[in-house]
């Protein structure tokens, strides 16, 4: 298994903005029925909840992380960050088994 802790900044006042748009485009629901997806979760950051969004990625292995990159909703996403996101931290794992 491979997984992914995706921290967005959001632009100051455009959280809510952002979040709606991923509702609309269905992004995460999208996600998750890819194969290999196993869990595909927005978290906004209790701490900083006008500012840090955490997106939770865990696939079956790296390729069909790799594979979800090719995805229009995945190209989508990128269009939607550049509107509302100042900063993108990728903070990757993988479990033993």
């Amino acid at each position: 298994m491979t997984g992914l802790n995706v921290y967005y900044y959001v632009k100051e006042g455009m959280m809510q903005s952002f979040v709606d748009e991923l509702d609309k485009n269905c992004i995460a629901e999208q996600c998750i029925k890819e194969t290999g997806c196993l869990q595909y979760d927005y978290f906004i950051s209790k701490e900083s909840p006008d500012s840090v969004l955490l997106l939770i990625e865990r696939w079956q292995n790296a390729e069909a992380q790799k594979i979800h990159t090719t995805q229009p909703h995945f190209k989508l996403l990128q269009e939607l960050k550049a509107k509302y996101v100042e900063k993108t931290e990728f903070f990757n794992y993988s479990e033993c088994k």
